[in-house]
């Protein structure tokens, strides 16, 4: 599933729905329809996946390499920022770009869902729910996304990127879990790095 966010002239694109890692499926990354809509313009935000450490690599589509692929974090008793069991490893070639609140974040339900009907216990009211996973963190990173977007609508999806990782707070775990770290927006929107373009697809 797919959820859209717009600000000015600049668009988000949060993709939830993953599958195992391309060495699984046989899938090439590199001209996926998420690096499609990348290169038209439009900033793919995907969840890193909630595998844990037992699977090797990010799920697609966040093992593209021209995806924002968000962890999810969870905080200990301190209130400090960790790495969750669940959330996914990447390895050698590609791990999560930035990491953002992934648990127990409330949002809105939808009825006779897989999620809504195999975990009751999210249930908090008619309208809403509590959920846990990296689909949640994204759903996170796209507010904040659209809110750079909204500050500075000509930024590319690369700037985007690049600045998400510069202004990220370091985080207590591997960098294979957390990326370059906790998603900071309010530093990010005054981070911009200027990026060489990038061909990331040749549409046929």
């Amino acid at each position: 599933g797919a959820s859209r966010t717009a600000s000015g002239t600049g668009s988000a694109v949060s993709v939830v729905r993953t599958t195992p890692p391309p060495a699984a499926t046989g899938i090439p990354a590199v001209c996926s329809p998420a690096s499609r809509a990348g290169a038209a313009g439009i900033v793919v935000v995907t969840a890193a996946g909630n595998d844990g450490p037992e699977v090797a690599g990010l799920s697609l589509p966040a093992s593209d390499p021209f995806v924002i692929a968000v962890a999810g974090l969870d905080t200990d008793d301190s209130g400090a920022f960790v790495a969750p069991d669940w959330a996914s490893r990447g390895d050698d070639a590609r791990h999560p770009d930035v990491a953002a609140p992934g648990a127990h974040v409330v949002s809105l339900r939808a009825p006779s869902s897989i999620a809504d009907l195999e975990h009751p216990e999210g249930y908090v009211d008619e309208l809403l729910f509590k959920g846990t996973g990296s689909s949640q963190a994204a759903a996170v990173a796209s507010g904040g996304i659209a809110l750079m977007l909204e500050a500075q609508p000509e930024l590319t999806p690369d700037q985007v990127k690049a600045a998400l990782g510069a202004s990220a707070q370091v985080v207590d775990a591997d960098p294979a879990s957390v990326g370059a770290g906790s998603l900071r927006v309010d530093l990010a929107i005054d981070s911009v790095i200027e990026t060489d373009p990038v061909a990331l697809c040749v549409r046929e």
